[in-house]
């Protein structure tokens, strides 16, 4: 349960004192490290900070329970009422704040406990028994990966049926049989999401950032009258896929990584414009090389072209497939034209600059401040978050989303970047518009050093190469 007291929290954990005993935990032991997130639900509006946590004072009730006194008053809970161990991700669901009794898993010999948004770990002082599982990986040329599809062993599968979800499963068949008269196949009643995971010099699985993720997916199916994917449905699928196909995960330094694809589909008989009788939430992944070829940071060109992504008002700020349909033509456009991608100005002027194609775009501008343009009709890209969240902590630049007048302020521009999970950050060299190719820093032969920096920084965090200062990795348990 949880407890306002001032500007106190209690969280409380019931626990025995067998299941205290059984991992060697005494009281006076006890060690606390944990973090707060903020998250869209809390009292701030920005999430994208990770604040360290103060150390909090633990204590044993009379009534055998474990009491936590987080010393903030805005702790946000991202899931209400679960809580994952970090070592076998199981996951221990009940009444809101409540953790269920054997969570801490005594069979590894270790205490932790994870609740987004409250606490990151509980960990004994003493050593932990880590025990090492030894993967094979696959006999794959992962240097020479490019971004295409590769079947893995396994995938994750639910079902949304009768007003609920069934429990997810692992299943070994890539194909899916739906009925003919499926919303998806004729409405396109579908949403999609893309993240990585990748490994670190020590050997540890990381993913970046799962939560918002699925934060976004929960965006999506409102937008698009579907039923919300719970987060503990969400990590479930991501993290047994990840860990069933462990020996898929490119080995660190490769330069590949695995791509991780949950999906929502609207399925069953239906004939009407309405929404899907059922629903099919899936989670396959798949190792990748580089999204543009090149590899790693290489110099990418853009063309505007005479369409739009998406209309005001429009789905344009959400992940639904439909969008993607859409701009293969402007792709195919934009390639015929000597660029990788197209790029998108705003619909109601074609003025402002929108997103470029499968990416968002980041700018440093020639009085160094890191920009990005501001529309509703845009993705709210997670990596683009993330680096401008880099850009002024780490880079210590000045940072601005607002709408961007691409024909006023070309010339303004010194550093163009395309990001996102594939692109990850890709430097423009040139835009081209009509006839004209506008060039970018060292007149488009070379990569900026801020967005060479927000790379490395970026990718450091992700490969867990530095200190994730920030809380936004998480190790999947194997």
């Amino acid at each position: 349960m949880v407890v306002w007291c001032g500007l106190l929290a209690v969280v409380a954990f019931p626990l025995s004192d067998d299941q205290l005993s059984a991992v060697g935990i005494g009281v006076e032991n006890l060690r606390l490290q944990w973090r707060f997130r903020f998250s869209a639900r809390s009292s701030s509006p920005n999430f994208d900070r990770s604040i360290p946590g103060q150390p909090g004072i633990s204590a044993r009730d009379p009534s055998g329970t474990l009491v936590i006194y987080p010393a903030a008053s805005h702790v946000a809970w991202a899931t209400a009422g679960r809580a994952r161990c970090g070592r076998c991700a199981r996951i221990a669901q009940n009444s809101f704040g409540s953790v269920t009794p054997g969570i801490i898993c005594a069979s590894e010999n270790v205490a932790s406990v994870s609740i987004p948004g409250v606490i990151r770990n509980i960990t004994t002082n003493r050593p932990i028994q880590k025990r090492e599982k030894k993967v094979d990986k696959k006999a794959l040329n992962w240097s020479e990966l490019g971004f295409d599809y590769i079947e893995t062993d396994v995938r994750f599968r639910a079902v949304w049926a009768s007003g609920e979800w069934g429990e997810g499963e692992l299943i070994n068949s890539a194909e899916m049989l739906i009925h003919e008269g499926s919303p998806v196949l004729h409405y396109a009643q579908t949403c999609f999401e893309g993240l990585k995971a990748q490994t670190a010099p020590n050997g540890d699985i990381l993913l970046f950032r799962p939560d918002l993720n699925c934060a976004r997916m929960a965006s999506t199916t409102a937008r698009l009258l579907m039923p919300g994917v719970p987060e503990s449905l969400f990590m479930q699928g991501v993290l047994e896929t990840v860990r069933a196909n462990a020996a898929w995960v490119p080995p660190y330094g490769s330069g590949a990584s695995l791509y991780i694809r949950p999906f929502l589909v609207g399925v069953g008989k239906n004939l009407g414009l309405r929404p899907a009788p059922n629903y099919e939430f899936r989670v396959f992944v798949s190792p990748v090389g580089p999204y543009y070829k090149g590899g790693g940071l290489s110099l990418i060109d853009l063309a505007v072209i005479d369409l739009d992504r998406a209309a005001p008002k429009g789905t344009g700020a959400y992940k639904a497939g439909a969008n993607y349909a859409g701009g293969l033509l402007a792709t195919q456009m934009a390639k015929d034209l000597g660029a990788q991608e197209a790029l998108y100005l705003d619909p109601a002027e074609h003025r402002y600059l929108e997103e470029a194609g499968s990416a968002n775009i980041v700018l440093v501008m020639k009085d160094g401040s890191v920009v990005t343009p501001k529309s509703e009709s845009i993705l709210p890209s997670i990596t683009r978050r993330s680096v401008m969240t880099l850009a002024a902590q780490a880079l210590d630049r000045t940072v601005e989303e607002r709408p961007i007048d691409f024909f006023a302020e070309v010339d303004q521009i010194d550093e163009f970047a395309a990001c996102g999970t594939a692109a990850v950050i890709s430097p423009v060299s040139k835009i081209r518009v009509g006839d004209t190719w506008h060039k970018f820093y060292g007149d488009g032969k070379e990569i900026g050093p801020v967005t060479q920096a927000l790379y490395d920084r970026l990718t450091a965090i992700q490969k867990g190469e530095t200190e994730d200062t920030f809380g936004w990795t998480e190790v999947v348990p194997i």
